[in-house]
């Protein structure tokens, strides 16, 4: 998705105004950002968002792999393959791959999003909770972060540290708005988190196909994108049969409390 997961620790108030969402623009001008914000699921942690019902259904959580990354590659007419962000050469003693991997990913998103290095820097530790391994990485460990991302990515140099990262946003908000519409107009609830989808279980494919095709008509090329299940890595290889257990347990997981609040829901629709 690009983001850290929100805060945890936060209570989140579900109302009337609270399945709303409104696309934000910035600076005055209508070509940078434009994405949605406002929908209560945008500020809980994927693990809460793994448990949204949708009509009596369980959800899956679709999402753009490595989105900026592969709009840059498109932009420059040139294909990526595998994980962008997969370095695993490298070797921080006391940092194991996947904290390294989540951690070159911010950087570079920070740094694409900042005009020069030391606010980018400055700004990927202040985005770290105080007693966080990333609160304390020096600039010397960034540079070599960036520098073993830049040899994976070597034509991505001239996208940090331009202020290119807003001007991402307004094509992946186009994305959005275009997914938004084509399921709209089928009466398909769909709540999206920027560059992924929550849609119900039995329409996955027909999301992951209105995401190439989408994608496709706004950058010219269908871009990749995969199936988010709770504690798998970004670009795992999900089965179907992995896809059904998983959708079975979050079946068999409805407590009393959702199976009570779902019958008084059909017992207002009945009596309207």
């Amino acid at each position: 998705m690009g983001e850290e997961d929100p805060d945890d620790s936060r209570l989140i108030r579900i109302d009337g105004d609270a399945p709303r969402t409104r696309r934000i623009f910035s600076r005055s001008d209508w070509q940078l950002n434009g994405r949605f914000y406002g929908g209560w699921w945008q500020r809980i942690n994927s693990d809460w968002r793994n448990q949204i019902f949708i009509n009596d259904a369980p959800t899956i959580e679709v999402d753009f792999q490595g989105l900026h990354i592969n709009l840059i590659y498109a932009e420059l007419g040139e294909e990526l393959v595998g994980d962008p962000y997969d370095i695993s050469p490298i070797n921080i003693p006391g940092y194991p791959p996947v904290l390294i991997r989540n951690m070159i990913k911010r950087l570079v998103l920070t740094a694409m999003n900042a005009k020069d290095k030391s606010s980018a820097y400055r700004s990927f530790r202040e985005g770290y909770p105080a007693g966080n391994a990333g609160k304390s990485m020096t600039n010397e460990k960034l540079d070599k972060l960036l520098a073993a991302f830049l040899a994976r990515n070597p034509k991505v140099s001239d996208f940090l540290f331009s202020d290119k990262g807003i001007h991402l946003m307004r094509i992946d908000s186009d994305i959005t708005a275009h997914i938004h519409h084509h399921f709209t107009k089928q009466g398909i609830p769909v709540l999206s988190v920027h560059d992924s989808y929550i849609i119900d279980c039995t329409r996955v494919a027909d999301m992951r196909a209105a995401m190439a095709k989408v994608s496709e008509a706004v950058v010219g090329k269908p871009l990749p994108t995969s199936i988010k299940l709770p504690d798998m890595p970004e670009y795992s290889e999900i089965t179907d049969g992995m896809l059904k257990a998983h959708i079975q347990n979050r079946k068999d997981a409805r407590c009393q409390g959702y199976l009570d609040r779902m019958a008084m829901h059909e017992a207002r629709v009945t009596a309207c």
